[in-house]
């Protein structure tokens, strides 16, 4: 949704409401009718083959979802009636699962961390949790860039660490976890040391541009309610 410049609350609500709709499928063509839907979007905003080719990593777990749903559905706690052994269950359950993965992968790829934080200010969530999640999103990206850079770094030292057993890996990652541990701790001292220094306070008014919407936000948002109501009502 970047390429098409949707007002946050828009992006916010469509995630929301796609989850929604997930939850009420009980057929495997409304579940393609949603990840169309969830792929279109990913097209529309140019990060289509970033979305694809993060989904296809789950491939594996979608396959053994597959396998347990439909030989051991019987010991599930969401089990109701029906045969021990079904692939139609097992199928529905691992595409609904795809689905889940595919509408994640879109909402990451197309909204920003920035996009989050001013999308739940506008919908007045606490200033407390908004500032927590901005903040948590912020150290995910600087932690990941630092992992990758003294990973690299111990690597061309001649670090190994795809040889040896299950254990021996494990180990060989500690001279990596233990740098990254230190860095970290480092930066939230020095994010805390520049709040403090700048007299930061979460009751202080946060200035955003204004935020309007389009006539291309109402009617993206439009289409989507209308898909929704379409897979969870009609194809039934």
């Amino acid at each position: 949704m970047n390429n098409l410049s949707i007002d946050p609350r828009v992006k916010l609500t469509i995630f929301f409401l796609l989850f929604t709709f997930s939850f009420f499928l009980n057929n495997i063509p409304s579940a393609f009718v949603l990840i169309a839907l969830c792929l279109t979007i990913s097209a529309l905003s140019g990060v289509l083959k970033k979305v694809v080719k993060k989904l296809v990593i789950f491939i594996p777990m979608l396959a053994v979802a597959f396998l347990l749903w439909t030989f051991f559905s019987g010991f599930s706690l969401f089990y109701a009636k029906g045969e021990s052994i079904s692939v139609l269950n097992g199928a529905f359950m691992s595409i609904r699962l795809f689905l889940f993965l595919t509408i994640s992968m879109t909402f990451i790829f197309t909204t920003t961390p920035e996009e989050m934080i001013r999308g739940l200010n506008a919908f007045h969530f606490p200033k407390s949790l908004v500032f927590l999640l901005g903040l948590s999103l912020r150290e995910v990206d600087v932690v990941s860039r630092e992992f990758v850079s003294i990973k690299e770094a111990q690597t061309s030292r001649g670090l190994e660490l795809d040889r040896g057993s299950l254990i021996k890996r494990i180990r060989n990652h500690i001279p990596i976890l233990i740098p990254l541990l230190v860095r970290s701790i480092e930066g939230a001292e020095k994010l805390s040391l520049a709040m403090e220094l700048k007299a930061f306070n979460l009751n202080n008014k946060i200035r955003y541009s204004n935020l309007k919407l389009s006539e291309v936000d109402v009617m993206i948002l439009v289409v989507v309610v209308f898909v929704g109501l379409v897979t969870v009502f009609l194809l039934r």
